[in-house]
């Protein structure tokens, strides 16, 4: 950080906050940028966990998290949250919510998180194989095969979401190329 002297007294700029509602947020995983597609889609296993390595350069409070349900699966349930960097703390979740229909979910948190810039990891779940959620298209060789080369930063949680509720902490992190769930996070 860079030090500047003001009428001879040094000062740190303080970081930027993204605080108010309906002012800011950010796409978790995709803050370096990805293409979101209309026909994307995340899906994976019944209760599989994907889980995507990625920087956030500002202080964020989270008090909301919107996600969309593509495709519909009646009695099934989805989920997004953010954990810590080595993934053995779930910092934010959505909770289990319904694909029983397809549509934009628009979740209040019960109590808002603030998140401190630095490295962070997205994560998103549905219960069975046949729902899926709006996504950035990444499981090409670009998308994953850049963010994979020197470390596993997007791929397959050990730990297995229950019903729909991201698991507790992650587990390792088995690289694989998936696309990633488009999640916007907002205070």
């Amino acid at each position: 950080m860079t030090r500047r002297m003001y009428i001879g007294v040094a000062s740190t700029p303080a970081a930027a906050t993204v605080d108010t509602a309906g002012e800011g947020g950010f796409f978790g995983g995709a803050v370096n940028g990805t293409a979101l597609d209309d026909t994307a889609s995340a899906s994976g296993a019944a209760d599989q966990v994907q889980a995507y390595q990625f920087v956030l350069p500002y202080r964020a409070v989270v008090g909301k998290i919107v996600f969309e349900v593509t495709t519909l699966s009646v009695g099934a349930f989805a989920s997004v949250g953010i954990y810590s960097a080595d993934g053995n703390t779930r910092l934010v979740h959505a909770g289990a919510i319904s694909t029983t229909l397809a549509e934009v979910k628009d979740v209040t948190l019960a109590s808002s998180v603030t998140l401190e810039p630095g490295v962070y990891v997205f994560s998103h779940t549905v219960s069975d194989a046949t729902a899926k959620l709006r996504a950035f298209i990444t499981s090409d060789a670009i998308g994953s095969g850049f963010r994979n080369t020197n470390g596993d930063r997007q791929g397959n949680a050990a730990n297995a979401s229950v019903s729909g509720v991201l698991p507790a902490t992650l587990g390792a992190i088995t690289t694989t190329g998936t696309n990633i769930a488009a999640a916007y996070f907002e205070p």
